[in-house]
């Protein structure tokens, strides 16, 4: 039993540092893109392109199983 436990904290570590990791390289190669992208096409406004990264966002869905607002989708919820 503890070999077990023992085993699924050092799977669990090394899957979080693994993800620490790959977060840690997206953004190293996003910002390299975009500074290629910057000095390759000379045309490019740098701070018009700097806005629109950082007002980009990840938006929540709007819509869950078919349920288009938070009342229809906790009732869902709720009754499974």
């Amino acid at each position: 039993m503890l070999l077990t436990v023992d085993i699924m904290r050092k799977t669990i570590a090394k899957y979080h540092c693994a993800v620490l990791e790959v977060r840690r390289k997206e953004a190293e190669i996003v910002n390299r893109r975009f500074a290629s992208a910057l000095t390759e096409v000379k045309n490019r406004d740098f701070r018009q392109e700097a806005k629109h990264i950082r007002n980009s966002k990840n938006s929540i869905s709007s819509v869950v199983y078919d349920c288009c607002n938070a009342d229809g989708a906790a009732n869902l919820f709720s009754t499974k």
